[in-house]
């Protein structure tokens, strides 16, 4: 095994793969979005300490795959849009993370307004 993921695997033991991935879904957004980890830890910090803050919230259930029906993932696509490796100006891209599917969908907003589309459905 790579020391690199020797690394990574007992570093992050007590995760989730599903944790995991849920962290790179906040990573994206977050890099999109110019929002630092200090930054979330400082938010995170004042709504513990808002008087009546709710802590835990309703998750947004993300949609599944038409193919499998495997619970898809998003990432944001890099780069400015419509350049030449872009020239559909892709912002995010829903992928299904089953083994065998290779369900995928383009779409021009970032991944923060995809999310925040689920909640409007």
């Amino acid at each position: 095994m790579p020391i690199i993921n020797e690394k990574i695997e007992n570093a992050l033991a007590v995760f989730s793969f599903g944790q995991m991935q849920d962290f790179m879904t906040m990573h994206r957004v977050m890099s999109e979005n110019d929002i630092s980890i200090a930054e979330l830890e400082g938010y995170v910090q004042n709504e513990i300490a808002r008087p009546g803050a709710v802590v835990e919230g309703p998750q947004k259930q993300m949609p599944n795959c038409p193919t499998c029906g495997e619970q898809l993932a998003i990432q944001g696509i890099c780069g400015k849009a419509k350049k030449k490796q872009n020239v559909n100006g892709w912002k995010s891209l829903w992928y299904c993370p089953a083994k065998d599917c290779t369900y995928e969908a383009y779409s021009r907003r970032i991944v923060a307004d995809e999310i925040k589309a689920l909640s409007n459905k």
